[in-house]
């Protein structure tokens, strides 16, 4: 086989030799419009996820248009070998679905956004943050540089029940979710 085009995150072209030996590959099921060897195939080259995924019109016609193997974030990695049914490899461990978080530990508080919050109390983030001086609990967490700030759930789920007449549950549903995993 020969080199193989692709497109990096920032969309810059380069090519790499698919039977180098650090390049790893993973093919998909075939299906009618694929070849499972040659165009469903997830590439794992210079720490990095690529799909090349072919196509009716570039196996009978190559070259009217381009056919890249094009880069995947991780997650978009893991979500493939999700959807063709194969095991998830080591590389992706920590994406794998079984890996939950665990459950805070006692006197570790469950951390929320403000935009979860809101929702909770069915308003919009730009409502609460009127609030923000109007007796709203502080922060856990100061956000800033694109990150949001954090506030403790079991502080924010009493003020806003009393603020907004809202009945909610005594603990965050995700920290519900985690400890039965």
């Amino acid at each position: 086989m020969s080199n193989l085009l692709a497109l990096d995150s920032q969309g810059k072209v380069f090519s790499f030799d698919p039977a180098e030996q650090e390049v790893k590959h993973w093919s998909g099921p075939p299906d009618l419009l694929r070849n499972a060897g040659d165009y469903n195939v997830l590439y794992f080259v210079f720490g990095q996820w690529y799909h090349h995924a072919g196509d009716m019109f570039t196996e009978f016609f190559p070259g009217i248009r381009p056919n890249y193997a094009t880069f995947m974030t991780r997650e978009q990695a893991r979500d493939w070998f999700l959807a063709v049914n194969l095991p998830i490899p080591e590389e992706l461990a920590d994406l794998r679905p079984a890996a939950f978080p665990t459950a805070t530990p006692e006197g570790q508080a469950c951390l929320i956004t403000l935009s979860q919050a809101a929702a909770l109390v069915h308003r919009s983030k730009r409502a609460l943050e009127m609030y923000k001086r109007r007796g709203m609990p502080k922060p856990r967490v100061r956000g800033g540089g694109g990150k949001p700030s954090l506030w403790a759930y079991s502080e924010m789920q009493s003020w806003l029940t009393k603020t907004f007449d809202v009945p909610l549950p005594e603990r965050y549903f995700a920290d519900r979710i985690a400890e039965r995993n």
